[in-house]
This record gives C-alpha cells, structure tokens and sequence, in this order.
C-alpha cells in the first residue's frame, strides 16, 4: 500500500475549499489547474460532481429575476451565446409553445 502526501499546493487547495471558496476558485488561488484539482478532490473523496449539469436551469432563473445575457455569461461563467441557447431551449420546451 502506498502513502501520499500532499504537497503544499494540495494543502493549500484542500483548506481553501474547506473555507468555502469554489472548487475552480480554490484550484487558481492553489496553483492547480482543473485537472489536478479533480484528481486532488477524487482522492480526498470529496464530490467532484460537475455544477455544469445544473447551468441551462440556473440561466433560466436569473433571466426570470431580470438579469441580462451579459450578466447571466459573467456570473456563471459561460458565453453570452450560451446563455442565448439554454433560453431557446427553455421557450421551445416550455408549455403553450
């Protein structure tokens, strides 16, 4: 069996995370890129569960409180054409449409 310990990086990611900063905010901050800080989370056993899964609802949300593309793009972090998608989508799957 083998022993890993962590490097000052992963120290450094794993604390950042437990004080609540998002996994890719944690990951820039520590030094890591996406990659790594999948693997460093998968190794922790900590939920590496992607929160893209989630975005066409959560674009549809925020353009019910009235933000605008551009705000929903730099807010979740996805282009504004996007945003423009997951709302066509929306409306096409929408009732009385």
């Amino acid at each position: 069996m083998y022993t890993l310990t962590p490097t000052k990086e992963v120290q450094r990611f794993l604390s950042l995370l437990e004080s609540g900063q998002t996994p890719s905010a944690a990951a820039k901050q520590a030094g890591l890129n996406p990659h790594e800080a999948i693997l460093v989370r998968k190794l922790a056993g900590l939920p590496v569960n992607s929160p893209k899964q989630n975005i066409p609802e959560q674009v549809v949300n925020l353009r019910a409180q009235g933000l605008t593309h551009k705000q929903i793009a730099v807010q979740l972090g996805i282009s504004q054409s996007y945003v423009n998608l997951c709302l066509v989508r929306h409306r096409k799957h929408s009732p009385g449409n």
